[in-house]
Protein backbone atom coordinates (compact mmCIF):
# COMPACT_ATOMS: atom_id res chain seq x y z
CA UNK A 1 0.00 0.00 0.00
CA UNK A 2 1.29 3.61 -0.96
CA UNK A 3 2.32 6.10 1.79
CA UNK A 4 0.21 9.18 2.08
CA UNK A 5 3.44 11.22 1.08
CA UNK A 6 3.95 9.12 -2.34
CA UNK A 7 0.48 9.71 -3.69
CA UNK A 8 1.19 13.63 -2.65
CA UNK A 9 3.76 13.84 -4.44
CA UNK A 10 2.66 11.33 -8.01
CA UNK A 11 -0.54 13.72 -7.73
CA UNK A 12 1.28 16.98 -7.66
CA UNK A 13 3.80 15.79 -10.54
CA UNK A 14 0.45 14.87 -12.48
CA UNK A 15 -0.77 18.20 -11.71
CA UNK A 16 2.53 19.73 -13.02
CA UNK A 17 2.81 17.78 -16.45
CA UNK A 18 -1.11 18.90 -16.81
CA UNK A 19 -0.57 22.21 -16.22
CA UNK A 20 2.14 22.48 -18.86
CA UNK A 21 0.07 20.65 -21.24
CA UNK A 22 -2.57 23.23 -20.96
CA UNK A 23 -0.87 26.31 -20.57
CA UNK A 24 -0.03 26.67 -24.52
CA UNK A 25 -4.36 26.66 -24.97
CA UNK A 26 -4.68 29.31 -22.53
CA UNK A 27 -1.54 31.38 -22.72
CA UNK A 28 -2.29 35.19 -24.80
CA UNK A 29 -1.56 35.25 -28.03
CA UNK A 30 1.50 36.81 -29.32
CA UNK A 31 0.90 40.95 -29.85
CA UNK A 32 -0.06 42.29 -33.33
CA UNK A 33 2.67 44.67 -34.07
CA UNK A 34 0.03 47.10 -35.64
CA UNK A 35 -1.47 47.61 -31.33
CA UNK A 36 2.26 47.70 -30.06
CA UNK A 37 4.43 51.15 -29.88
CA UNK A 38 7.47 49.08 -28.71
CA UNK A 39 10.20 50.10 -30.99
CA UNK A 40 12.97 47.21 -30.24
CA UNK A 41 9.91 45.04 -30.36
CA UNK A 42 8.73 46.75 -34.14
CA UNK A 43 12.82 45.79 -34.74
CA UNK A 44 12.72 42.85 -33.85
CA UNK A 45 9.27 41.80 -36.21
CA UNK A 46 11.06 43.81 -39.17
CA UNK A 47 14.29 41.12 -38.79
CA UNK A 48 12.19 38.68 -38.71
CA UNK A 49 11.52 36.18 -41.84
CA UNK A 50 7.07 36.41 -41.15
CA UNK A 51 6.20 39.13 -44.30
CA UNK A 52 3.07 39.71 -42.93
CA UNK A 53 4.03 40.83 -39.00
CA UNK A 54 7.44 42.55 -40.67
CA UNK A 55 4.65 44.82 -43.43
CA UNK A 56 2.55 45.39 -39.95
CA UNK A 57 5.81 46.81 -38.21
CA UNK A 58 7.30 48.89 -40.91
CA UNK A 59 3.13 50.14 -41.20
CA UNK A 60 3.44 50.94 -37.32
CA UNK A 61 6.16 52.75 -37.64
CA UNK A 62 5.47 54.43 -40.12
CA UNK A 63 2.12 55.72 -37.92
CA UNK A 64 4.87 56.65 -34.92
CA UNK A 65 6.20 58.87 -37.64
CA UNK A 66 9.55 60.55 -35.68
CA UNK A 67 8.79 59.22 -32.41
CA UNK A 68 10.32 55.43 -34.01
CA UNK A 69 13.45 57.30 -34.78
CA UNK A 70 15.35 54.76 -33.29
CA UNK A 71 14.39 52.22 -35.68
CA UNK A 72 16.08 54.61 -38.35
CA UNK A 73 19.17 52.76 -38.85
CA UNK A 74 17.59 48.91 -39.33
CA UNK A 75 14.61 50.81 -41.43
CA UNK A 76 17.58 51.90 -43.64
CA UNK A 77 19.40 48.24 -43.88
CA UNK A 78 15.42 47.46 -45.27
CA UNK A 79 16.05 49.66 -48.39
CA UNK A 80 18.37 46.54 -49.68
CA UNK A 81 15.37 44.20 -48.70
CA UNK A 82 14.38 41.77 -51.92
CA UNK A 83 11.16 42.18 -51.39
CA UNK A 84 9.32 44.91 -52.91
CA UNK A 85 7.07 45.85 -50.75
CA UNK A 86 9.31 45.80 -47.95
CA UNK A 87 11.17 48.16 -49.24
CA UNK A 88 8.55 50.31 -49.90
CA UNK A 89 6.90 50.17 -46.44
CA UNK A 90 10.04 51.23 -45.29
CA UNK A 91 10.78 53.91 -47.34
CA UNK A 92 7.15 55.19 -46.11
CA UNK A 93 8.09 54.86 -42.94
CA UNK A 94 11.46 57.04 -43.13
CA UNK A 95 9.40 59.69 -44.89
CA UNK A 96 6.99 59.59 -41.89
CA UNK A 97 10.05 60.96 -39.63
CA UNK A 98 10.70 63.41 -41.86
CA UNK A 99 13.86 65.41 -40.92
CA UNK A 100 14.72 62.63 -38.10
CA UNK A 101 15.52 60.03 -40.66
CA UNK A 102 18.76 61.97 -41.60
CA UNK A 103 20.84 59.01 -40.42
CA UNK A 104 19.61 57.01 -43.64
CA UNK A 105 21.11 59.61 -45.89
CA UNK A 106 24.07 57.82 -46.63
CA UNK A 107 22.15 54.59 -48.16
CA UNK A 108 19.45 57.08 -49.53
CA UNK A 109 21.95 58.41 -51.78
CA UNK A 110 23.28 55.10 -52.59
CA UNK A 111 19.75 54.12 -53.57
CA UNK A 112 19.13 56.79 -56.07
CA UNK A 113 22.48 55.90 -57.73
CA UNK A 114 21.43 52.20 -58.15
CA UNK A 115 19.17 50.96 -61.37
CA UNK A 116 15.54 50.47 -59.73
CA UNK A 117 13.22 53.33 -61.01
CA UNK A 118 10.93 53.10 -57.87
CA UNK A 119 13.45 53.24 -55.52
CA UNK A 120 14.81 56.12 -56.85
CA UNK A 121 12.10 57.93 -56.55
CA UNK A 122 11.49 56.76 -53.38
CA UNK A 123 14.35 57.50 -51.94
CA UNK A 124 14.18 61.26 -53.71
CA UNK A 125 10.45 61.56 -51.78
CA UNK A 126 12.46 60.90 -48.44
CA UNK A 127 14.63 63.65 -48.88
CA UNK A 128 11.89 65.41 -49.47
CA UNK A 129 10.69 65.32 -46.11
CA UNK A 130 13.89 66.38 -44.31
CA UNK A 131 14.18 69.55 -44.78
CA UNK A 132 17.94 70.79 -44.26
CA UNK A 133 18.96 67.43 -43.34
CA UNK A 134 18.75 66.40 -47.00
CA UNK A 135 21.68 68.63 -47.63
CA UNK A 136 24.35 65.99 -47.69
CA UNK A 137 22.59 64.44 -50.77
CA UNK A 138 23.14 67.70 -52.90
CA UNK A 139 25.46 66.25 -55.02
CA UNK A 140 23.68 62.90 -55.59
CA UNK A 141 20.24 65.50 -56.59
CA UNK A 142 22.15 67.63 -59.12
CA UNK A 143 23.05 64.62 -61.14
CA UNK A 144 19.24 63.05 -60.77
CA UNK A 145 18.02 66.45 -61.89
CA UNK A 146 19.49 65.32 -65.31
CA UNK A 147 18.60 61.88 -65.42
CA UNK A 148 16.62 60.70 -68.80
CA UNK A 149 13.96 59.21 -66.83
CA UNK A 150 11.79 62.86 -66.25
CA UNK A 151 10.18 61.33 -63.41
CA UNK A 152 13.20 61.05 -61.74
CA UNK A 153 14.57 64.34 -62.38
CA UNK A 154 11.33 66.13 -61.81
CA UNK A 155 11.54 64.89 -58.38
CA UNK A 156 14.99 65.91 -57.74
CA UNK A 157 14.33 68.91 -59.52
CA UNK A 158 11.99 69.33 -56.71
CA UNK A 159 14.00 69.05 -53.70
CA UNK A 160 16.73 70.79 -54.86
CA UNK A 161 14.33 74.17 -55.53
CA UNK A 162 12.85 73.00 -51.93
CA UNK A 163 16.66 73.70 -50.46
CA UNK A 164 17.19 76.96 -52.49
CA UNK A 165 18.84 75.89 -55.64
CA UNK A 166 16.51 77.15 -58.69
CA UNK A 167 16.11 75.23 -61.66
CA UNK A 168 16.31 75.70 -65.67
CA UNK A 169 13.39 75.79 -67.16
CA UNK A 170 12.98 72.69 -69.15
CA UNK A 171 12.14 74.65 -72.09
CA UNK A 172 15.36 75.84 -71.77
CA UNK A 173 17.16 73.00 -72.22
CA UNK A 174 15.05 72.50 -75.41
CA UNK A 175 16.15 75.14 -76.97
CA UNK A 176 20.19 74.20 -75.94
CA UNK A 177 19.37 70.54 -77.73
CA UNK A 178 19.89 69.50 -81.31
CA UNK A 179 16.79 67.25 -80.66
CA UNK A 180 14.32 69.54 -80.07
CA UNK A 181 12.35 71.19 -82.72
CA UNK A 182 9.95 74.50 -81.99
CA UNK A 183 6.75 73.83 -80.34
CA UNK A 184 3.97 72.55 -82.58
CA UNK A 185 1.47 74.77 -84.02
CA UNK A 186 -2.43 74.47 -83.06
CA UNK A 187 -3.02 73.20 -86.57
CA UNK A 188 -1.40 69.63 -86.99
CA UNK A 189 0.85 68.52 -89.60
CA UNK A 190 -0.47 67.50 -92.49
CA UNK A 191 -0.21 63.37 -92.33
CA UNK A 192 -0.37 63.47 -88.26
CA UNK A 193 -3.34 62.93 -86.16
CA UNK A 194 -4.41 65.90 -83.36
CA UNK A 195 -3.20 64.00 -80.41
CA UNK A 196 0.55 63.58 -82.00
CA UNK A 197 0.63 67.52 -81.42
CA UNK A 198 -0.97 67.58 -77.67
CA UNK A 199 0.92 67.27 -74.81
CA UNK A 200 0.61 63.57 -73.43
CA UNK A 201 -1.80 62.51 -71.33
CA UNK A 202 -0.41 62.75 -67.54
CA UNK A 203 1.94 65.39 -68.36
CA UNK A 204 -0.15 68.51 -68.03
CA UNK A 205 1.45 71.79 -66.59
CA UNK A 206 4.75 70.58 -68.10
CA UNK A 207 7.40 71.60 -70.70
CA UNK A 208 8.66 68.63 -72.60
CA UNK A 209 10.25 68.81 -75.68
CA UNK A 210 8.51 68.20 -78.49
CA UNK A 211 10.38 65.84 -80.37
CA UNK A 212 12.17 63.91 -77.10
CA UNK A 213 11.29 60.62 -78.60
CA UNK A 214 14.81 58.73 -78.63
CA UNK A 215 16.05 57.62 -82.18
CA UNK A 216 16.12 54.04 -81.40
CA UNK A 217 12.31 54.49 -80.34
CA UNK A 218 11.28 56.74 -83.52
CA UNK A 219 10.67 53.84 -86.05
CA UNK A 220 8.22 52.35 -83.08
CA UNK A 221 6.63 56.59 -82.73
CA UNK A 222 6.05 56.48 -86.48
CA UNK A 223 4.32 53.07 -86.76
CA UNK A 224 2.09 53.75 -83.99
CA UNK A 225 1.19 57.50 -85.41
CA UNK A 226 0.95 55.33 -89.09
CA UNK A 227 -1.33 52.44 -86.89
CA UNK A 228 -3.74 54.96 -85.56
CA UNK A 229 -4.25 56.43 -89.51
CA UNK A 230 -5.29 52.77 -90.20
CA UNK A 231 -7.52 52.45 -87.63
CA UNK A 232 -9.44 55.38 -87.66
CA UNK A 233 -12.62 53.93 -89.65
CA UNK A 234 -12.68 51.40 -86.47
CA UNK A 235 -11.94 53.96 -83.62
CA UNK A 236 -15.50 56.05 -85.13
CA UNK A 237 -17.22 52.50 -85.43
CA UNK A 238 -16.31 51.83 -82.01
CA UNK A 239 -17.55 56.02 -81.00
CA UNK A 240 -20.54 55.59 -82.68
CA UNK A 241 -21.63 52.16 -81.16
CA UNK A 242 -20.92 50.31 -84.30
CA UNK A 243 -19.39 47.90 -81.68
CA UNK A 244 -19.85 44.62 -84.21
CA UNK A 245 -18.33 46.55 -86.89
CA UNK A 246 -15.44 47.98 -84.75
CA UNK A 247 -14.21 44.59 -83.54
CA UNK A 248 -13.66 42.91 -87.48
CA UNK A 249 -12.56 45.68 -88.21
CA UNK A 250 -9.50 45.82 -85.32
CA UNK A 251 -9.15 42.42 -85.84
CA UNK A 252 -8.83 42.39 -89.69
CA UNK A 253 -5.90 44.83 -88.77
CA UNK A 254 -4.29 42.38 -85.88
CA UNK A 255 -4.46 39.02 -88.36
CA UNK A 256 -2.14 40.72 -90.82
CA UNK A 257 0.37 40.82 -87.91
CA UNK A 258 -0.26 39.67 -84.37
CA UNK A 259 3.07 40.71 -83.49
CA UNK A 260 3.74 43.92 -84.30
CA UNK A 261 4.10 46.81 -81.46
CA UNK A 262 2.30 48.60 -84.01
CA UNK A 263 -1.08 46.73 -83.38
CA UNK A 264 -0.97 47.83 -79.44
CA UNK A 265 -3.50 50.62 -80.84
CA UNK A 266 -5.43 47.95 -82.71
CA UNK A 267 -5.57 45.51 -79.36
CA UNK A 268 -6.73 48.47 -77.01
CA UNK A 269 -9.17 49.33 -79.04
CA UNK A 270 -10.79 45.86 -79.10
CA UNK A 271 -10.35 46.18 -75.90
CA UNK A 272 -12.49 48.76 -75.40
CA UNK A 273 -14.60 47.76 -77.97
CA UNK A 274 -15.35 44.65 -75.74
CA UNK A 275 -15.79 46.65 -72.49
CA UNK A 276 -18.61 48.92 -74.20
CA UNK A 277 -19.99 45.41 -75.56
CA UNK A 278 -19.46 44.50 -71.77
CA UNK A 279 -17.77 41.85 -72.69
CA UNK A 280 -14.84 42.04 -69.92
CA UNK A 281 -13.56 38.36 -70.52
CA UNK A 282 -12.59 39.39 -74.13
CA UNK A 283 -11.30 42.88 -72.89
CA UNK A 284 -9.02 41.72 -70.06
CA UNK A 285 -7.00 39.47 -72.75
CA UNK A 286 -6.65 41.81 -75.29
CA UNK A 287 -5.32 44.22 -73.26
CA UNK A 288 -3.25 41.62 -72.12
CA UNK A 289 -1.90 41.36 -75.17
CA UNK A 290 -1.47 44.87 -76.15
CA UNK A 291 0.54 45.20 -72.65
CA UNK A 292 2.55 42.28 -73.89
CA UNK A 293 3.97 43.88 -76.87
CA UNK A 294 4.69 47.29 -75.42
CA UNK A 295 8.05 48.12 -74.35
CA UNK A 296 7.25 49.32 -70.97
CA UNK A 297 10.67 49.13 -69.32
CA UNK A 298 11.56 51.80 -71.63
CA UNK A 299 8.70 53.41 -70.92
CA UNK A 300 9.64 56.76 -69.36
CA UNK A 301 12.62 57.30 -71.61
CA UNK A 302 10.41 57.11 -74.78
CA UNK A 303 8.43 60.12 -74.31
CA UNK A 304 6.21 58.69 -77.20
CA UNK A 305 2.66 60.66 -76.36
CA UNK A 306 0.80 57.63 -78.84
CA UNK A 307 2.57 55.46 -76.15
CA UNK A 308 1.41 57.39 -73.34
CA UNK A 309 -1.79 57.37 -74.65
CA UNK A 310 -2.15 53.58 -75.04
CA UNK A 311 -0.62 52.68 -72.05
CA UNK A 312 -3.40 54.97 -69.95
CA UNK A 313 -6.27 53.74 -71.76
CA UNK A 314 -4.93 50.18 -71.65
CA UNK A 315 -4.97 50.26 -67.76
CA UNK A 316 -8.29 52.44 -67.23
CA UNK A 317 -9.78 49.45 -69.54
CA UNK A 318 -8.57 47.00 -67.06
CA UNK A 319 -9.57 48.36 -64.20
CA UNK A 320 -13.27 48.90 -65.74
CA UNK A 321 -13.18 44.93 -66.65
CA UNK A 322 -11.53 43.96 -63.22
CA UNK A 323 -14.09 45.75 -61.33
CA UNK A 324 -16.83 44.19 -63.18
CA UNK A 325 -15.49 40.62 -62.81
CA UNK A 326 -14.85 41.41 -58.81
CA UNK A 327 -10.88 40.86 -59.61
CA UNK A 328 -10.31 43.81 -56.85
CA UNK A 329 -7.23 42.39 -56.03
CA UNK A 330 -6.34 43.01 -59.88
CA UNK A 331 -8.07 46.70 -59.83
CA UNK A 332 -5.73 47.70 -57.40
CA UNK A 333 -2.31 47.35 -59.49
CA UNK A 334 -4.30 48.48 -62.44
CA UNK A 335 -4.32 51.31 -60.11
CA UNK A 336 -0.85 51.36 -59.50
CA UNK A 337 -0.13 51.03 -62.80
CA UNK A 338 -2.04 54.10 -63.62
CA UNK A 339 -0.43 56.03 -60.96
CA UNK A 340 3.21 54.99 -62.56
CA UNK A 341 2.46 55.56 -65.79
CA UNK A 342 0.15 58.70 -65.83
CA UNK A 343 1.73 60.74 -62.79
CA UNK A 344 -1.42 63.57 -63.08
CA UNK A 345 -3.96 60.49 -62.28
CA UNK A 346 -1.67 59.21 -58.63
CA UNK A 347 -3.53 60.91 -56.27
CA UNK A 348 -6.90 59.70 -57.62
CA UNK A 349 -5.46 56.31 -58.35
CA UNK A 350 -4.09 56.14 -54.44
CA UNK A 351 -7.10 56.89 -52.85
CA UNK A 352 -9.19 54.22 -55.01
CA UNK A 353 -6.85 51.78 -53.92
CA UNK A 354 -7.47 52.52 -50.48
CA UNK A 355 -11.23 52.51 -51.23
CA UNK A 356 -11.14 48.58 -52.34
CA UNK A 357 -8.36 47.96 -49.37
CA UNK A 358 -11.38 49.21 -47.24
CA UNK A 359 -13.84 47.02 -48.58
CA UNK A 360 -11.51 44.07 -47.78
CA UNK A 361 -10.86 44.91 -44.58
CA UNK A 362 -6.69 45.48 -45.21
CA UNK A 363 -6.93 48.40 -43.31
CA UNK A 364 -3.33 48.86 -42.69
CA UNK A 365 -2.75 48.71 -46.64
CA UNK A 366 -5.44 51.70 -46.76
CA UNK A 367 -2.91 53.79 -44.29
CA UNK A 368 -0.49 53.23 -46.67
CA UNK A 369 -2.29 53.84 -49.85
CA UNK A 370 -3.76 57.34 -48.16
CA UNK A 371 -0.02 58.37 -47.08
CA UNK A 372 0.89 57.76 -50.89
CA UNK A 373 -2.37 60.24 -51.55
CA UNK A 374 -0.92 62.77 -48.60
CA UNK A 375 2.41 62.52 -50.50
CA UNK A 376 1.04 63.70 -53.73
CA UNK A 377 -0.91 66.77 -52.17
CA UNK A 378 -0.81 67.28 -48.62
CA UNK A 379 -3.62 69.13 -48.42
CA UNK A 380 -6.38 66.61 -49.88
CA UNK A 381 -8.58 66.20 -46.73
CA UNK A 382 -10.32 63.35 -47.53
CA UNK A 383 -7.27 61.45 -47.47
CA UNK A 384 -6.47 62.33 -44.03
CA UNK A 385 -10.34 61.50 -42.81
CA UNK A 386 -9.59 57.99 -44.35
CA UNK A 387 -6.52 57.87 -43.03
CA UNK A 388 -7.92 58.33 -39.48
CA UNK A 389 -10.71 56.12 -40.48
CA UNK A 390 -8.59 53.15 -41.18
CA UNK A 391 -6.54 53.35 -37.95
CA UNK A 392 -9.56 53.32 -36.29
CA UNK A 393 -11.03 50.67 -37.58
CA UNK A 394 -8.20 48.42 -36.47
CA UNK A 395 -9.66 48.38 -32.92
CA UNK A 396 -12.83 49.68 -33.28
CA UNK A 397 -15.83 46.93 -34.84
CA UNK A 398 -18.63 49.29 -35.21
CA UNK A 399 -15.90 51.62 -36.90
CA UNK A 400 -14.58 49.03 -38.91
CA UNK A 401 -18.46 47.78 -39.91
CA UNK A 402 -19.46 51.67 -41.18
CA UNK A 403 -16.02 51.68 -42.99
CA UNK A 404 -16.92 49.16 -45.07
CA UNK A 405 -20.01 50.29 -45.77
CA UNK A 406 -19.18 53.43 -47.14
CA UNK A 407 -16.25 52.20 -48.99
CA UNK A 408 -18.40 49.44 -50.93
CA UNK A 409 -20.93 52.20 -51.49
CA UNK A 410 -17.33 54.39 -52.95
CA UNK A 411 -17.07 51.23 -55.35
CA UNK A 412 -20.04 50.42 -56.54
CA UNK A 413 -20.57 54.32 -57.76
CA UNK A 414 -17.08 54.30 -59.32
CA UNK A 415 -18.29 50.88 -61.37
CA UNK A 416 -21.36 52.67 -62.47
CA UNK A 417 -19.24 55.73 -63.61
CA UNK A 418 -16.74 53.65 -65.27
CA UNK A 419 -19.12 51.85 -67.30
CA UNK A 420 -20.77 54.76 -68.46
CA UNK A 421 -18.00 57.76 -68.73
CA UNK A 422 -14.68 56.18 -67.94
CA UNK A 423 -14.57 54.27 -71.30
CA UNK A 424 -15.60 57.19 -73.85
CA UNK A 425 -13.32 59.85 -71.74
CA UNK A 426 -10.08 57.55 -72.71
CA UNK A 427 -11.41 56.91 -75.92
CA UNK A 428 -11.09 60.75 -76.79
CA UNK A 429 -8.22 60.72 -75.52
CA UNK A 430 -6.43 58.85 -78.43
CA UNK A 431 -9.39 58.85 -81.42
CA UNK A 432 -7.85 60.72 -84.10
CA UNK A 433 -10.57 62.79 -84.71
CA UNK A 434 -11.36 64.00 -81.25
CA UNK A 435 -14.68 62.69 -81.08
CA UNK A 436 -16.78 64.05 -77.92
Amino acid sequence: MFSKRYLISQQCILLSLYCVSVTPLFAAPPEDPIRIKNVPALINYIKGKDKYNRQEALLKLQVMGAEAKAAVPVLAETLSDPDEDIRALAFDALRAMQESAAPAVPTLIKVIEGDDTDDRRHAIEVLSRMGNAARPALPVLRKAAKDPDFMVSDDAKEVLESLGEKQPDSTDDSKNSPAATPEPSPTPNPGSSPESNAKPPGEKNRNKPSAAVPGKYKDLDAALSAKREQLKSAWSAMMSNDLPSAIKQFNDQIVSDPQSPANTAAYTGLGMSYCLSKDFRNAEASFVKALALMPLKDFHVIKSPNLEALVSIVYSGLLIAHLNEDKLESAINDERQLAKYDRARAEEAYLFCGTIYGCLGRYEDGVREMDSVLKVNPKNTTAQKMKTMFINAETDTAMAAELNKIMREKLEDRIAKGNSNLTVQRLNQYDPDKQK
